[in-house]
């Protein structure tokens, strides 16, 4: 059976009175008649669920010449205050800031966009309005018709109302398109002396289907406790990207959220709203996503599986002072490192600890070269398999972090090497991988070289000068020690 989505959008002929049956008498009772009908075969629909506002009161004048002075229209209390502090579209509504009875009092001049847009704006005030209550509601019938009998003169909101209850408790067959006001009378489109006071409308409808977004954590301890945290999934229709929709996840909600309205089509699926401190794990479908994106179908339903966790935490770093120009010390700090610069032909060491404590840096200057270390820990062991380990910080500070399959996360320090954290950014060790070998499939825990199994040293650096290796220059020494040996030795055979 076709899912369907009842689009209610009111067309121009609609508005200009084509869309308005039969003008009659004074003496004929009021009438707003609904009409849903099949968008593909014109076959009437059942069951769609309308609901109808009354938004004015309208003082009627029949012998009325100018058509604009045949019905005048007030706000009901219920939605005098509906336009205050919301931004109209000045794309839409030309004048600025108009008051919602001057819009109103344009009825029979109103475009559709105008009066859809109205239209939108006093359904959402009454949603979240509960003093707000329908003037009459009704399921079609079989003929897909409903009428509201003797409904008082003036501007009414018809939409479609969409809960468990709606369709006789069946699933939603249609749902309304978009939302429109109608006037009861209206002015008759061909002679406009005269006034219709039956008035029918013909909702247009859409196909619908159903989507389901749950939320998932990968531990209990990722899951907020802060009842007011959310989360939100987006679906962006790919044939307009300013067609979407919002499902909203929190823990008042159980961290699921479904809706049956969804227009059938492709979606781009997207996680738009995350609290700051969690990052997406995965997102799956069923039907089977094609890479961000769902297809909805009337007669399959869309589950959405959305899993984050809390990323690792990345410490701010302050910049030092600025140094004074003309001083002949010059000292500047960073979170990370720390250089000292004194007067030529001294040698100066000095080490700082972190606030947080356990971490030093060490910066050695002897005359014009120097030699700095990171002023985070720096881990290495003889015992260890892969040697002097290069620096790596108490918290993992690069934005380049790759999450393993078991929560943690890992530092690409190339050639095979790779810095290890745990779920907090606090680093557990090292591994090796050897040639062919992935980090997401390698066996990280059996593998690790761990901390506490090594000793805190410095690990030399290059020359930051230079650039020439401290290898180089033992490699240089020991050269130069040879090759004096060898001239003492040649020398001590001459003279022999």
């Amino acid at each position: 059976m076709k899912k369907l989505i009842a689009i209610l959008i009111v067309s121009a002929f609609m508005l200009s009175g084509m869309g308005f049956m039969s003008s009659v008498s004074a003496a004929d009772p009021l009438k707003l008649i609904v009409i849903t009908n099949d968008p593909i075969d014109g076959t009437p629909v059942s069951g769609i669920n309308v609901q109808i506002f009354q938004i004015s009161t309208a003082i009627v004048n029949a012998n009325a010449l100018d058509k604009a002075d045949k019905i005048k229209y007030t706000p009901t209390s219920d939605f005098a205050n509906a336009l205050n502090g919301v931004q109209l579209n000045t794309d839409i509504f030309k004048e600025p800031n108009p008051t919602l009875s001057k819009i109103l009092n344009n009825y029979a001049s109103m475009s559709a966009e105008e009066n859809n847009a109205i239209a939108g704006i006093l359904n959402n005030y009454a949603a979240v309005h509960d003093n707000i209550i329908e003037t009459g509601k009704n399921l079609t019938d079989d003929n897909g018709t409903v009428v509201f009998d003797n409904p008082n003169a003036g501007l009414y909101l018809v939409t479609q109302k969409v809960d468990a209850s709606s369709n006789s408790g069946n699933n939603i067959k249609y749902e309304m398109q978009s939302l429109f006001i109608v006037s009861v009378p209206c002015i008759d489109d061909i002679d406009i002396t005269k006034l219709n006071y039956a008035v029918t409308a013909y909702p247009k409808l859409v196909e619908v289907g159903k989507v389901t977004v749950n939320k998932y954590f990968s531990s209990q301890s990722d899951m907020p406790t802060d009842s007011t945290i959310h989360f939100t999934v987006r679906l962006t229709s790919t044939m307009n990207s300013n067609t979407y929709i919002d499902f909203i996840l929190d823990s008042r909600h159980q961290w699921t959220s479904s809706r049956g309205d969804i227009p059938v089509g492709t979606y781009n699926v997207s996680e738009t709203g995350m609290p700051s401190g969690y990052g997406l794990v995965s997102m799956t479908a069923t039907p089977q996503m094609s890479g961000n994106q769902i297809t909805v179908k009337s007669d399959a339903a869309v589950t959405i599986n959305v899993t984050n966790k809390k990323t690792p935490y990345i410490p701010p770093t302050t910049p030092g002072p600025t140094p004074p120009p003309d001083s002949d010390e010059t000292t500047t700090t960073t979170a990370a490192t720390e250089t000292t610069t004194e007067k030529p032909n001294t040698t100066t060491t000095e080490s700082t600890t972190e606030p947080t404590g356990g971490t030093t840096g060490t910066t050695t200057t002897t005359g014009s070269e120097e030699t700095t270390t990171a002023k985070n820990t720096v881990f290495s062991s003889e015992s260890s398999p892969l040697g002097s380990l290069p620096s790596i910080p108490t918290y993992a500070t690069t934005g380049d972090l790759i999450q393993l399959p078991n929560g943690w996360f890992a530092e690409d320090l190339g050639d095979g090497l790779y810095a290890i954290f745990d779920n907090d950014g606090v680093p557990l060790g090292y591994v090796q991988l050897g040639d062919g070998d992935d980090i997401m499939t390698y066996d990280v825990e059996h593998n690790l070289v761990p901390l506490d199994s090594q000793t805190t040293t410095e690990v030399p650096k290059s020359n930051p000068k230079t650039g020439d290796s401290i290898y180089l220059t033992g490699f240089i020494f020991l050269a130069g020690l040879l090759g004096g040996v060898l001239l003492l030795n040649k020398r001590y055979q001459w003279i022999k």
